[in-house]
């Protein structure tokens, strides 16, 4: 589901480009193309948000298939339009379409959109289509038992990736959700950036990434869905035509705990109905480092953040 943002103040880090909330729109359109032809876009803040790359675009039959490269563990988002200009609300076609398994490449087909779209639009599908990965956790979480760290205890750093390399105003926005509410009702996060493990205990592989810090003090131990709600914006602030949508990736079930045993651990999976249930380091011992100790962001240590699976 897409929505209209309302118009907000120029920044002061971009060309300011007329409001048009009261022009006829043939006329508002042709400013809106005479502003940004004398104010071309940033490099890093495009007119409008990007699909994933290698996207490709096939008729077949009445029907236009998309393809386009995944990695099995990514979900995507895909987008259409009647038309290129502004004014076209974008409509959601799949707002979870899960990667093809065993594979490196995922397709979808638009039934019937070749023949009502006709011939001629097949040079400009790449402007009516948007194909997004859905930010999602780094790991899967399925079970985690989230205990906080010895000098940090009742909070976690939780993983994600972007899906995209857009900055600013295109960068999306997430939040948390906790038992499908914000996790600010029951606690609080911070976004931060730190050197998260992507290996073992026995053969670690440190990466810089993104992640939010959850404060689950407050939370009743026991068992809570976690889910990431990410704001995705699709264009540059066009005055009437500026189009969000809204994405969210699939929630996963997590233990809370405030210092579990080895023995809880193992029966809190048992209780999650995970089989492999056994002995196994503690979420902060595995990924952040048995002796971590929360500070504030890395800035510039971490010179590369990882976003793309």
């Amino acid at each position: 589901m897409t929505r209209r943002n309302h118009p907000s103040p120029p920044s002061p880090h971009r060309p300011f480009l007329p409001a048009l909330p009261f022009w006829p729109a043939a006329t508002a359109a042709a400013l809106l193309a005479s502003a940004l032809a004398v104010y071309p876009q940033d490099p890093g803040l495009p007119a409008e948000i990007d699909s994933v790359a290698g996207l490709k675009f096939q008729a077949v039959s009445t029907n236009v298939l998309l393809g386009w490269p995944s990695d099995p563990r990514e979900t995507f988002a895909v987008l259409w339009r009647s038309n290129s200009t502004l004014e076209a609300p974008w409509i959601t076609l799949s707002a979870q379409l899960h990667a093809a398994p065993g594979t490196d490449k995922t397709t979808f087909s638009h039934f019937g959109a070749a023949s009502s779209q006709g011939p001629a639009a097949n040079r400009d599908l790449k402007k009516l289509y948007r194909v997004l990965v859905i930010p999602d956790f780094w790991f899967d979480m399925e079970g985690a038992v989230l205990a906080g760290g010895p000098s940090n205890p009742g909070e976690d750093f939780l993983p994600f990736y972007y899906g995209t390399t857009a900055t600013r105003l295109l960068k999306p926005r997430v939040e948390l959700l906790v038992d499908g509410q914000p996790a600010g009702v029951g606690g609080s996060l911070d976004e931060d950036v730190q050197r998260v493990n992507f290996g073992t205990l026995e053969n670690p592989r440190w990466a810089c990434t993104a992640g939010l810090w959850f404060d689950h003090g407050n939370l009743p131990d026991g068992t809570h869905t976690l889910q990431i709600q990410t704001l995705l914006q699709l264009n540059s602030p066009a005055g009437p035509w500026s189009w969000s949508v809204i994405l969210t990736n699939r929630p996963v079930r997590v233990y809370l705990a405030r210092r579990p045993a080895k023995e809880e651990v193992k029966g809190s999976q048992q209780l999650l109905g995970i089989r492999r249930a056994k002995s196994q380091p503690g979420w902060w011992e595995w990924r952040l480092g048995r002796n971590f100790a929360r500070t504030p962001p890395l800035g510039s240590r971490c010179r590369k953040t990882l976003h793309l699976l």
